[in-house]
């Protein structure tokens, strides 16, 4: 996942349009390993198809590690 993302993607996720989230979260993923369910041997293409607990944890794992780095 991109860290340092700019300001406009910060304010997508925050956004109160779904599509503007989905769009910000898309875009800071670089690449991932999602299965589309556990016992599943190759990750799903897309990681909008991901399932939506995991792109939760995803996100809350990356805020809490942002919030350790130091600002740029």
């Amino acid at each position: 996942m991109r860290l340092h993302v700019p300001f406009r993607l910060a304010v997508m996720l925050e956004s109160d349009s779904p599509a503007d989230r989905v769009n910000a979260i898309k875009s800071i993923i670089v690449s991932h390993n999602f299965r589309e369910e556990v016992g599943y041997e190759d990750p799903i293409e897309d990681v909008l198809l991901a399932p939506d607990d995991a792109i939760a944890q995803l996100l809350e794992k990356w805020g809490a590690l942002k919030a350790t780095l130091p600002s740029a």
